[in-house]
């Protein structure tokens, strides 16, 4: 989450405007069918084809990603996966997490491949090689060793806490599935007692436990996965502790990261001066895809806890304006962020999963439709001929991307990074797992999304 993000990221919006207007269309009740590319054939669709593109997916990861004591899985004590075919000796926590948590979707989808179980399982077991003072580190190597010390971030965190919970959604032996769940509680422990939320500019996760040293300060993405992490216990214990820190967050979320006139969520909120620690807030008028994602799918599972209806009303109203304000016309899918010519396969596909969550809610097969032309666009963009996805499609307007193999024709360039990412890999397969489950089943079937 936070590498594409706070370097690369940052460069691109000092370059951006400041301010970003975004046309969006009139509120609606529901999503609707009048653009072109969320338009798809119905016969082109069918849960098999997206299946065959997941375990397509999957198995070039463990080609070629995968790190392990032995060639096994039956045999090995642990499962990683590499960053990138270019970092091959990084391990990164969210990287491993994000392939767990698209490999339980895949069970949920098709729940009947002892591989995927054992993998699942082993690669639970690598992650706790990670686990250091009731959280997990941000990396390490492929087999456990030369953890990064030091810091914890909310956002890797809540995103293990969703991976357990995965986990242990798929999970038939009761005794594995309460470790999965009380690892996931643990998680929880962590992220509200273990310092990463305060009272500074009044509540909210701190990015990591430098608590604002750094330009994230804040961000939309640590406390949205943090709010989906908090909402799901609720929805799978019943714990009410748990349906308040959902609220608290998302109550923080909207009271300082909303913005009404994009009617996104920004960025983050910082300190003025980063280095002393002092001012602020300072907010970011910049909107990325899976940040509104992800505070979709809580909004949805938070109003479970409090019953609020205007929940579900916001949650729609970002489904729409971020489909307006962040799709990119010319190639398909989602930019990463308003305003910026940029697509990742990872993000982009991640940007997805609010949709579908409103088509659990709503059942309107609109916003099916918006990720299955997403999926379509990022598939057709990103699959090269060995079966992996490349890592980023961007135009050249910056000097750093000008100077880039591709880049010799100026601005109106686009090229494609061929470098196979981890995180790419498993959210390519996540999405199109994901749409084969909501194909097989009507919504009122789905459960928790």
């Amino acid at each position: 989450m936070r590498r594409a993000r706070s370097a690369w990221c940052l460069l691109v919006g000092l370059l951006a405007l400041a301010q970003v207007g975004i046309t969006v269309p009139p509120a609606r009740t529901s999503a609707t069918h009048d653009t072109p590319e969320a338009s798809v054939e119905e016969a082109d669709v069918g849960p098999a084809r997206w299946l065959h593109r997941a375990r397509a997916a999957q198995a070039w990861t463990r080609a070629h990603l995968r790190a392990s004591d032995q060639p096994a899985c039956a045999d090995a004590s642990y499962v990683s996966y590499r960053r990138s075919d270019l970092l091959p000796d990084v391990a990164d926590q969210w990287y491993v997490a994000s392939q767990l948590w698209a490999d339980a979707e895949l069970l949920r989808a098709a729940d009947h491949d002892a591989e995927t179980r054992c993998h699942l399982a082993k690669g639970l077991l690598f992650l706790d090689r990670l686990r250091d003072g009731g959280g997990y580190l941000a990396r390490a190597a492929p087999d456990g060793s030369n953890v990064a010390g030091g810091l914890h971030y909310a956002d890797d965190n809540a995103l293990a806490g969703l991976s357990l919970l995965a986990a242990a959604e798929v999970e038939a032996d009761p005794a594995a599935r309460q470790r999965y769940l009380d690892a996931a509680r643990a998680v929880a422990t962590f992220l509200t007692t273990g310092g990463l939320w305060d009272d500074v500019f009044g509540g909210g996760f701190w990015w990591n436990s430098n608590k604002g040293d750094r330009w994230e300060g804040k961000p939309a993405q640590s406390n949205a996965l943090a709010a989906l992490l908090f909402a799901r216990l609720y929805a799978t214990t019943g714990d009410l502790t748990y349906g308040a820190w959902a609220v608290r967050t998302l109550g923080w979320m909207d009271t300082l990261l909303y913005d009404p006139n994009t009617r996104l969520y920004r960025w983050s909120a910082r300190y003025e001066d980063m280095k002393a620690r002092t001012g602020g807030p300072v907010l970011y008028s910049r909107y990325f895809n899976y940040d509104q994602a992800i505070v979709i799918e809580a909004q949805i599972l938070a109003a479970r806890y409090d019953g609020r209806a205007d929940r579900l009303d916001r949650a729609r109203e970002i489904g729409r304006v971020m489909h307006a304000g962040l799709w990119n016309a010319t190639h398909g899918g989602y930019n990463l962020e308003v305003g910026v010519d940029r697509i990742y396969a990872s993000y982009g596909a991640w940007a997805s999963f609010g949709h579908l969550a409103l088509y659990d809610l709503d059942g309107d097969p609109a916003w099916l439709d918006y990720a299955r032309a997403n999926a379509d666009a990022l598939d057709g963009m990103f699959r090269r001929a060995d079966g992996g996805y490349g890592w980023r499609h961007f135009r050249c307007v910056t000097p750093v991307e000008r100077s880039r193999s591709g880049c010799e024709g100026g601005e109106s360039v686009w090229v494609v990074d061929q470098t196979r990412d981890g995180a790419a890999q498993a959210w390519m397969q996540h999405l199109q797992a994901a749409i084969a489950r909501r194909l097989a089943a009507p919504p009122a079937q789905t459960g928790i999304t």
